[in-house]
């Protein structure tokens, strides 16, 4: 990752309304990416949570990562990544 996030390589993987970057972070459900946000006239920076391919046919898993973005976008703080978006891609 380089020191300064507003600068992207442009060769990023699209993901539904989103362009995927460098993975940050890894956990048992899930990856984190640098990402940016991307529409007409618009760029973003923002950090993306997928869940892992193989999880996301489990209901299960899927619902347990539903409430976890549903807390998650409870809280506010400044030490604590905001909930922006939450769905489906493919």
């Amino acid at each position: 990752m380089t020191s300064d996030n507003t600068h992207y390589d442009e060769s990023g993987t699209p993901f539904g309304r989103y362009v995927l970057f460098d993975e940050i972070g890894r956990g048992g459900m899930a990856r984190i990416y640098r990402a940016k946000l991307k529409r007409a006239g618009f760029d973003k920076p923002v950090a993306v949570k997928r869940m892992l391919p193989a999880l996301s046919e489990d209901p299960e898993f899927v619902g347990r990562f539903a409430d976890e973005a549903n807390i998650a976008c409870r809280l506010n703080h400044s030490n604590i990544v905001q909930v922006l978006d939450f769905g489906d891609v493919d």
